[in-house]
């Protein structure tokens, strides 16, 4: 238990060292552009969720979970190999996004916002690969040397903010470029270790990675339509200044989205692991105790947005987004959902069922799409807001009861038809 807890305490850590430098630099950025510049970022930041989707369902989940069930002892040649083929993914990723920036800059008005996501192209492969690095530490039960790795990149974010605002170079595609340098100067430590004298084949990677991902391949296509659409119908209906604006407000709920991935990425290859030995009892312990940790944690913070949705405004942007400071606590309803059904998303996962998140954004996605669009006519950011946290809320409740039919041995009847078992 000491061991586990001080893991757990070194994964918060890295995990608080990593949200803190999102979170500063999307703070310092929210202060220093024009509303209508900060919405450019955030709506290119969005492409880069979708982006570090279809990066999470083939390679990082994988990584996680087939490594440790997999490769325990050869845990080094399978991560060299995730390495190749992240580079090879981010590659054909960044060129559909560099193509449809160019069109931006060339064909429409929205100049802005085509500088913006030619930055997040070209930065998209150094930021995600410190994401990377740091998933290859948890495998590896080393939260200390991820934490290291953000550390760095926490500092070099915060100089590299100050050098362009200095420079008076401030701008979104700048702050890509500057997320960029930062994630690779802090991964390249984390990786140096990585080169074991044998190799694996990559066909054999490749084909491990899909019989994984490939469940999870839809969510990857559906997820956007749940939680991302909301940021590109705000552009369209209200303006690139309402983006920035609902972005804004989403930070605070960031930092315990964060806080949950940090313990979901911690307890994931130790309940893989567990699962791959039949240890199911250890499995479901892990599970409970990480739903009843989590729940807590949101549910206090929670509370605190309620109290104080106008000091956190002010503390962060100085009153630049008073007027909309009540959206913080709706918004804040959304880890509180995510943590019900953390627990069981981890047992699902571990016990390599990632179909029920599938079926879970096939619920999900409908209702953030349809939320979006009738309640933003009418409520614009509120709206917005609402149909963020709605589809959340219906992935948790779907994930809670695909986890006690697995548990019990019974299948829902759509979702057999849906994943095809």
């Amino acid at each position: 238990m000491r061991e586990w807890r001080l893991k757990s305490a070194q994964a918060l850590l890295d995990q608080g060292l990593t949200s803190a430098a999102g979170f500063l630099l999307n703070v310092l950025l929210a202060r220093s552009l024009a509303p209508e510049t900060y919405g450019a970022f955030a709506a290119a930041f969005s492409v880069f969720l979708i982006v570090a989707g279809f990066h999470n369902v083939l390679i990082l989940e994988p990584a996680t979970v087939v490594g440790p069930a997999s490769y325990r002892g050869r845990l080094r040649p399978f991560y060299l190999m995730q390495i190749r083929l992240h580079f090879l993914l981010l590659a054909g990723l960044s060129s559909l996004v560099m193509a449809v920036a160019l069109f931006l800059l060339m064909r429409t008005g929205h100049r802005e916002l085509g500088r913006a996501l030619m930055g997040m192209a070209l930065a998209s492969p150094f930021i995600l690969l410190l994401v990377l690095a740091r998933r290859f530490c948890y495998g590896e039960q080393m939260p200390a040397m991820a934490a290291t790795g953000s550390l760095v990149n926490l500092l070099l974010v915060l100089l590299g903010f100050v050098a362009l605002f200095w420079s008076d170079l401030l701008s979104p595609p700048w702050a890509f470029v500057l997320m960029a340098v930062a994630a690779l100067g802090a991964s390249l430590p984390l990786l140096i270790g990585h080169r074991p004298a044998e190799s694996l084949a990559m066909p054999e990677v490749v084909k491990k990675n899909w019989e994984y991902g490939r469940w999870l391949l839809g969510v990857a296509f559906l997820f956007p339509l749940a939680t991302h659409v909301q940021t590109f119908l705000v552009v369209g209906i209200i303006g690139l200044g309402a983006a920035g604006t609902l972005r804004a407000m989403q930070l605070p709920t960031l930092l315990v989205v964060q806080a949950i991935t940090a313990t979901s990425l911690l307890a994931l290859p130790s309940m893989a692991a567990d699962y791959g030995k039949g240890n199911l009892a250890a499995l479901r312990r892990k599970g409970a105790k990480a739903t009843l940790y989590l729940v807590v944690t949101a549910v206090a913070f929670e509370l605190v947005l309620i109290a104080f949705a106008s000091q956190v405004e002010w503390l962060l942007f100085g009153g630049k987004f008073a007027a909309d400071a009540w959206l913080i606590p709706i918004l804040g309803l959304m880890p509180v959902f995510v943590a019900a059904a953390s627990g069981a998303s981890l047992m699902l996962r571990a016990a390599h069922k990632p179909q029920f998140d599938l079926v879970a954004n096939l619920v999900a996605a409908p209702v953030g799409l349809l939320s979006a669009f009738l309640l933003m006519p009418s409520f614009h950011l509120v709206g917005a807001a609402c149909s963020i946290v709605l589809p959340v809320a219906a992935s948790a409740s779907i994930t809670v009861v695909m986890h006690r039919r697995w548990a019990t041995g019974i299948c829902i009847p759509i979702a057999c038809v849906l994943v095809g078992r």
